[in-house]
């Protein structure tokens, strides 16, 4: 209909109603576009706000989890540290040593992260909509210190292994729960593989209570911020 119109208009030589129905024509589909783009925005937001509220759970989970990391660490620092004070004695009592040893084996934890839901937001854009500064925690945080607690840990792990393999393994009984050799020089070096132990959860253990955690506490309470905002709009 409006294509006829223009064309009776134009073999009528009615220019000025030809320029009207050309602007009433790209008017429509500046609308239609606008339309468009609002739906699109709108459909981003509701996509980006479900994806900040599971992204928000996961980091609930992942600080938690960092307290049973930082808990068990700090619990095989202390163990480890009473196994050198009683490798010192002159008469040790070896089944304390043996549990205390054991205990320290069984607190070995490092951090795990849930990062599937930061994963699909940089893969669907949805990092690109966020306000800068939320957007740049999200990624310090799960694109940066979580990855790097997570290398180091798998370090640390590695590093440990090669010393209770090489080094406590050749100068403690685990079977018998007794030192191979009481030499005193024996004994020095088997205090110094324990050392070596402690040392290396010492370093773990201040990477997860270091700045690590307080960016992730930063971005727990900007996500909280960003999710109230939204719900008021």
């Amino acid at each position: 209909m409006l294509l006829s119109r223009v064309t009776k208009h134009v073999k009528d030589q009615n220019w000025f109603a030809v320029v009207l129905d050309f602007c009433i024509v790209v008017a429509g589909i500046l609308i239609a576009f606008q339309i468009n783009a609002w739906a699109d925005r709108q459909a981003v937001q509701k996509s980006t706000k479900a994806s900040l509220t599971m992204l928000l759970s996961d980091l609930t989970l992942d600080i938690e989890r960092l307290d049973l990391v930082t808990e068990a660490q700090s619990m095989r620092i202390d163990a480890l540290q009473r196994v050198i004070e009683r490798l010192k004695d002159p008469n040790p009592n070896y089944d304390e040593v043996a549990e205390d040893f054991n205990l320290a084996i069984e607190n070995t934890r490092t951090l795990l992260v849930r990062d599937t839901v930061y994963d699909t937001m940089e893969k669907e854009g949805q990092l690109v909509v966020l306000p800068p500064e939320l957007r740049r925690k999200i990624s310090m945080t799960y694109g940066y210190d979580f990855p790097a607690l997570a290398t180091a840990g798998l370090q640390m792990d590695e590093n440990a292994d090669e010393v209770e393999s090489r080094c406590v393994d050749a100068y403690w009984d685990r079977e018998l729960r007794v030192p191979i050799s009481e030499t005193s020089e024996d004994l020095a070096r088997l205090r110094n593989c324990i050392t070596n132990l402690r040392g290396y959860s010492m370093w773990y253990l201040s990477s997860s209570e270091g700045q690590y955690r307080q960016n992730a506490e930063a971005l727990k309470t900007a996500l909280e911020i960003e999710l109230v905002m939204k719900r008021d709009l």
